[in-house]
Formats: C-alpha cells, structure tokens, sequence
C-alpha cells in the first residue's frame, strides 16, 4: 500500500537560549500537525524532537520515530544552564518513549544509557550509521605524495568538535619539524554557545602549516587532496557526517574516542582513536602516520569497505523502509 509523505516547514529556531523560542516552537508545531493529521511523525535531531514530545503529549496515540543524531553540547558542558537543560530534556524523552509506538533511532550505541534507557528500553529502538552517505560521490582517488602529511578538517567551528585541540597538536608537531599541513574547512555556527569567532580561526590560519577556507561545498574534492581526516570531538556526536564521508572517500580517521566516533572506527582498523580532549595522545597519533604513511592505504581501504557494508544511503533507506513498514503491520 502506497503511503503518502508530506514535508511540513517549520520555522524552526536554534539558538543560545532554546527554551526561550519553545512556546512559539509548539505553537506552530500543534497548529501544523492538527492541520494534516498525521499517521507518523519522525523529527530528526534532539531540539524538534523534543518539541514534537510536548506537542503530542494529549495526542498518545499517534505513531512517533524520534531520530537522535546526537545529543550535542548539553551532554558535555557542565555550565548550570546546560545540567538544567539536560535534566529536562532527557526526562521529557524517557515519558515520551513509554507513549504507545514511539521508536527511537540512534546514530551510536551510548546515547540510549545517556538519555537515560535503561538497558531493554526503549522497546522500539534502531541504531543506523549516519544518514547515509552516496559512495558513488564519495569514492576513493589517489592518495597524495607524501611527505607532507596533508591533514583536513570539515565541520561547524565549534568547542564540541575540538578544532582547538587539533591546531594546537599540528602546531607543537610543525614547531619540532614535522611536515604536515592542515586545513580547516567550516564556518562558525553562530546558534551554538560555543562557537568560535572568526578572529580565533584567522589566528589559527595564519599559523605555518595551517589554512583555514571557511565553508565548502565539495567535500568530495576536500578528501581527494588529503590524505586523512581529523576529528578531535570531545562528545555529544551522533555520528559524525564528515567522518563516513572521508572513509567513503578511502580516507583514515584520527578521531577522539568518544560515542559515534567509536563506533565506526575500530582504532588500528579504519583510523586511530585517541583520548578525548587531550593534545599529547593527538599529536602521537598524528605522528605515528608522519612516520608511517603506509598505513594510510590499509586503513582508507577499511574505512571504504565499512561504508559499503553499514551506512551507504541505499542501507539506511532500506533500513528506514523495514521500519516504516513494521510500524503500519503493528498499528
């Protein structure tokens, strides 16, 4: 039986003070969805789907997926603001997961015990390796020569995703004679409170070895002159979408080792794993393929293969469409 899928915009606020936004969030939200009347509803990342929790707590019965694509910065800020955010948001999850068919797809194994599940819940669960990545686009070229070790980054410029921490790695192995270079690809994301502001990354980018281009739109061509990637996270990831569009690229991955980083690379495998937050593990890891760039080659084709076998978009649709039809045999 054909479904019909409507696609309903919402003026959707993000910003430093979300709780602020949220009554016109649901007010536009409850008016949206008493307007089309929907037999499923899906939000996608923390923020709507907790505005979707509270715009359906009078109406139980209604079919809920809630895709958690991490739990961001208030799962790894301890400023008072986020613990009382924190606080609220995961209790607010765990009543909505005990509302009749609600199914929570994670992008990683933690966020479950994290939200606070407890280890047979919720009952309906999926976990899927990122959105899906179109290894037709992101297909492996040749590597560079080596020396320099060319490094990438590609993310938003904020605290979470660790670019402080990567700089100041790449910065300590260039000042002891290093060849190896980096470039930062991103821009600040002005909504989250802990970005960085642009004098911060012309200051790194003014630093020998390292450039930083701001936003790009092909990634694709960023893998293809890098030899590796870098993801220095220190937590509140789901998966990150940079990280499988490298490997699909047959690129290694220094990342830290924490929740979707850690799920996808197995260190030694697809990439290495470090310690969060910590430079020194960093910049030993970054060495260690300064000094041994063979194994870029091994690993690329192992992150490539891992890819192919978990999170290419025709797996994850395929997975979404068992979901979607297991929904409607139960309802």
């Amino acid at each position: 039986m054909q479904q019909d899928v409507s696609v309903i915009p919402i003026n959707a606020r993000r910003s430093n003070n979300p709780l602020l936004h949220l009554p016109f969030d649901l007010i536009e939200m409850y008016s949206a969805l008493r307007t089309c009347e929907p037999d499923v509803v899906q939000a996608f990342a923390l923020q709507p789907s907790v505005v979707v929790t509270l715009a359906l707590l009078f109406a139980p019965t209604i079919r809920k997926i809630y895709t958690i694509t991490g739990l961001g910065l208030i799962d790894i800020d301890d400023r008072w603001p986020s613990r009382l955010m924190r606080s609220f948001v995961y209790r607010l999850l765990r009543v909505s997961e005990r509302t009749s068919w609600t199914c929570f797809v994670f992008e990683n194994s933690a966020d479950p015990t994290r939200l606070g599940f407890r280890a047979a819940r919720p009952k309906r669960k999926m976990f899927l390796m990122g959105a899906g990545v179109n290894e037709a686009v992101f297909t492996p070229r040749p590597l560079p020569t080596v020396p320099p070790l060319k490094l990438a980054i590609v993310s938003r410029m904020i605290w979470s995703k660790g670019v402080d921490l990567a700089v100041e790695a790449v910065s300590r192995l260039i000042h002891d004679g290093a060849p190896i270079e980096l470039d930062i690809y991103g821009n600040p994301d002005f909504e989250n409170r802990r970005y960085f502001p642009v004098e911060q990354l012309h200051e790194w980018g003014h630093r020998s070895g390292i450039r930083w281009h701001g936003f790009v739109t092909d990634v694709a061509g960023v893998w293809a002159t890098h030899h590796a990637g870098l993801f220095p996270s220190r937590g509140g990831e789901g998966l990150p979408r940079a990280l499988l569009e490298a490997a699909s690229c047959g690129r290694a991955g220094i990342a830290a080792e924490v929740p979707g980083c850690a799920d996808f690379i197995r260190s030694g495998l697809e990439g290495l794993l470090v310690k969060p937050n910590s430079v020194n593990e960093l910049a030993g890891a970054i060495d260690q393929l300064v000094r041994d760039p063979s194994q870029l080659v091994r690993m690329g084709n192992a992150a490539r293969q891992r890819v192919l076998d978990n999170c290419t978009e025709e797996i994850i649709t395929s997975r979404y469409r068992q979901l979607f039809t297991q929904m409607f045999q139960e309802g």
